[in-house]
């Protein structure tokens, strides 16, 4: 469904051939095959978020809530490109916000590592 414009009357489709195949599929009760979707991924950044929430025991809280809410419609498919970079930079604030607090996760070998490193190229 296309935008409304002020004052017009809504259009149905966005243009003829959408119309003419629309008519075609009804007149021969032919079930109109939709276009695929990109794919989505096993677990969706929704899925992602609420696992990361539950671990940390913050799923319940206003900001976790808020977190997941919005990972949910960042991941719906009604949302524009324009609105993503906007939308994912506050996930990313309300994720902190939820998990403020939480003991980090046990670092591996490689964390620590990295750790080292950092800490050698800033007394240097």
């Amino acid at each position: 469904m296309v935008a409304q414009t002020p004052g017009k009357r809504a259009k149905l489709y966005c243009d003829v051939n959408c119309r003419n195949r629309a008519a075609y599929a009804r007149k021969h009760g032919v079930e109109p095959v939709p276009l695929p979707g990109p794919e989505r991924p096993a677990s969706s950044l929704a899925d992602v978020v609420r696992r990361q929430l539950e671990q940390a025991g913050r799923l319940e809280t206003i900001p976790g809530q808020l977190a997941l809410e919005l990972a949910q419609r960042l991941v719906s498919s009604g949302t524009t490109a324009s609105s993503l970079a906007q939308l994912s930079k506050e996930l990313r604030a309300l994720v902190a916000e939820a998990l403020a607090g939480t003991k980090p996760r046990e670092g591996d070998a490689l964390d620590e590592f990295t750790q080292r490193l950092q800490q050698k190229a800033a007394s240097a």
